[in-house]
């Protein structure tokens, strides 16, 4: 079945409408994923049930092993990532700096 280039066209249109509204979502530090496939930067795991996910441009992300969600966690592009001791993540976010998190808050230890 061929589809018209206009119908093309309008549902590229309303995709791209539709990530663009949920990436000026500025003021909201932690969102939900329910859109589609990004590319990874890297990954790491963090406290056995949890994958940190960086998507570039598009944040970084949390994935929960126990209910299968995706929460983001930043709108930034991280430069790399560690994880130290049992609950803290350390973000090398380059210019923005270097934050901590710690599964609920974000804390920026250095430039």
């Amino acid at each position: 079945m061929k589809y018209p280039k206009i119908a093309i066209l309008l549902l590229t249109l309303i995709a791209s409408c539709f990530i663009a509204q949920n990436l000026l979502a500025a003021d909201q530090v932690i969102e939900r994923w329910t859109f589609g496939p990004w590319q990874t930067q890297s990954m790491i795991s963090w406290g056995g049930d949890r994958l940190i996910v960086d998507c570039g441009i598009n944040g970084l992300w949390s994935y929960d092993d126990g209910d299968g969600s995706w929460i983001r966690l930043s709108l930034l592009d991280p430069l790399s990532m560690v994880v130290l001791g049992e609950s803290n993540l350390v973000v090398n976010f380059g210019p923005h700096g270097l934050w901590k998190f710690d599964k609920s808050t974000w804390e920026k230890i250095a430039l």
